[in-house]
């Protein structure tokens, strides 16, 4: 049973963010789930005019305005909330590296749960004080993989027993044949590797285009799939810059690499382009592909091998490097596409067996 006021600290829908889309789909599975238990939240706004929020957004936090963050916490200190849940990701909060969320957490008289988006082994100074400071103000940790886990112990110092693994999980999508989603995207007969989400330079996608080639040599079916356009707030500062330099990348090795950028319609084969990819869309390309990377510069590659469409991705096996470049990409590919498979058959076997799975 939650405590009868529970504040979420996060970005929030219409923003387009994935910590917003996180947390919006948290916020709607803890009213689902917990009628009874009010339920508020404080988004930060990286522009001035803010966003048009609905009724659930009480307080609006200004990203570069180290007072909001006070203000934030008095609200919630007056307002007689039981748990604060942050959602934490460095680059959506101020100061040097987000440390202006710190301030909010120092003044709060309730108890805590952080929900930790990135946790990097290898922190400049600045984010390892933000990181050991909002695990010292946290009275529990949330992370989403077994290595963060492990990162925040071996790094971090902090005890096993403060930290939860939740998985991140996915929508709950009905079990299809992914080869009735190819169809759609022209991808018939492929083994697709997917990249989704917002494009920013600290993703790596030139890694894993870089690689291709490599990877071919020894898998020619595969088929690298990219949905999402350049995210919102790298749009406003740096305009195309990353898209752009994707498309340079890609044109050097389109001759002996397969790149496809998945958009509203049947995808293109080609360059990234600048078109947004709904949510509907990222879905089936989710359905459609064999596997999901994600080759972050300064986290270790993560890709994760597709056993079950529907459900949370700890349904999925995971294989791992220690620093992303197109050599640990093209490896990583090359042991885990060396495994064979029944896929079908496992993805339907482990579709029913977890898809009644729930957070308790």
């Amino acid at each position: 049973m939650l405590p009868s006021r529970v504040a979420v600290v996060g970005n929030y829908l219409p923003r387009k963010c994935g910590i917003a889309t996180f947390t919006t789909d948290l916020c709607d599975a803890i009213r689902a789930e917990f009628g009874a238990t009010e339920l508020l939240a404080l988004p930060v706004n990286d522009i001035e005019e803010g966003y048009s929020y609905p009724a659930r957004v009480r307080f609006e936090l200004c990203e570069a305005n180290l007072a909001s963050y006070r203000q934030a916490a008095d609200f919630l200190n007056f307002s007689n909330i039981d748990l604060v849940c942050l959602q934490h990701e460095y680059g959506i909060f101020g100061g040097p590296a987000g440390a202006y969320i710190l301030e909010l957490l120092r003044r709060l008289q309730m108890p805590v749960v952080s929900t930790l988006h990135t946790v990097l082994r290898e922190p400049n100074s600045e984010q390892r004080i933000v990181m050991e400071e909002i695990a010292h103000l946290s009275d529990r940790l949330i992370v989403m993989s077994r290595q963060s886990a492990e990162i925040l112990q071996e790094v971090f110092h902090v005890p096993l027993e403060k930290i939860d693994l939740i998985p991140h999980g996915i929508p709950d999508l009905p079990f299809a044949d992914p080869n009735f989603y190819k169809d759609g995207f022209g991808t018939e007969g492929k083994d697709i590797v997917l990249t989704f989400g917002p494009l920013s330079p600290n993703k790596g996608v030139e890694n894993v285009i870089q690689a291709l080639p490599s990877i071919l040599s020894r898998h020619s079916n595969v088929v690298y799939m990219i949905a999402g356009a350049t995210h919102p707030h790298i749009l406003r500062g740096e305009g195309d810059k990353y898209r752009l330099y994707l498309q340079k990348v890609w044109h050097v090795d389109s001759a002996s690499a397969r790149c496809t950028r998945v958009q509203s319609s049947p995808c293109i084969a080609g360059p990234p382009d600048s078109r947004p990819c709904p949510s509907p869309v990222r879905s089936h390309a989710s359905s459609d592909s064999s596997a999901s990377t994600w080759p972050w510069r300064k986290i270790s590659i993560r890709l994760v091998v597709h056993t079950a469409t529907p459900v949370p991705k700890k349904s999925a096996s995971s294989v791992h490097t220690a620093h992303a470049s197109p050599s640990a990409v093209a490896n990583t590919g090359q042991s885990s596409s060396s495994r064979p498979s029944n896929a079908a058959a496992l993805r339907f076997r482990k579709g029913h067996r977890i898809r009644d799975q729930r957070f308790q």
